[in-house]
């Protein structure tokens, strides 16, 4: 009885290495879009915001050598309105996501920097496009206040938590394909949250509208 329980487990752990070289994804949905550059597809200037040329510094969230592991192109500006309302844009794209090169949350990366975070959420953000699913932090460190909105996409999927982003992958993967991902940030330095979150997502409606539509489904799934 033994052996064959043996002989089975062995049958088993043979099928189950077959089937896993089997759905190994080969093919990078990245290279399906050689062109995909963030400075070309984000634009300096777009209805009432446009870049400031020296204005407050981005806060990075992981060390030069990290970022360049994980990521293939970053993009870190600071805009403001006619209003005088400065948002900070951190955009980092990575061709592969698999689980070794997963895009980090500023959820982690931030309390790494020495902030803590004070307040965070689930929202959703109406574009003229659909809604897209994002997180609220409050960061502080100090007399800074940082609050900012973010979300990742997984190939043209906006996801939000590890549960869909894990299940995006997934899909892709079955497929035989490799997700690309992309980790958009918009953060402002202002004690007034409210206030910052509304600067934040008139800042991001209009810069959706100004982005062509074949990157704006790979910024955020819309």
């Amino acid at each position: 009885m033994r052996i064959n329980t043996n002989f089975s487990i062995m049958i088993l752990m043979i099928v189950a290495t077959i089937a896993a070289l089997l759905l190994r994804p080969t093919h990078k949905i990245a290279d399906d879009d050689p062109n995909f550059d963030l400075e070309v597809a984000i634009p300096n200037r777009f209805d009432d915001w446009h870049i400031v040329k020296a204005g407050t510094q981005i806060i990075n969230p992981q060390q030069t050598a990290e970022i360049t592991r994980i990521y293939d192109q970053t993009l870190s500006r600071t805009y403001v309105n006619s209003g005088g309302s400065l948002v900070m844009l951190s955009i980092a794209y990575g061709r592969d996501q698999s689980d070794s090169h997963r895009l980090h949350s500023p959820e982690v990366c931030y309390p790494a920097q020495g902030f803590s975070i004070t307040k965070q959420s689930l929202n959703v953000v109406s574009t003229m496009f659909g809604k897209i699913n994002v997180k609220r932090l409050v960061a502080q460190n100090g007399s800074r206040v940082e609050p900012l909105i973010f979300w990742t996409t997984v190939g043209s999927k906006a996801v939000i938590t590890n549960k869909d982003s894990k299940i995006a992958k997934l899909q892709y993967n079955l497929r035989g394909e490799i997700p690309d991902g992309l980790l958009f940030r918009v953060s402002s330095i202002k004690n007034n949250t409210d206030a910052a979150f509304h600067d934040q997502e008139d800042f991001i409606n209009k810069l959706l509208i100004a982005v062509p539509e074949e990157y704006r489904l790979k910024i955020a799934g819309l």
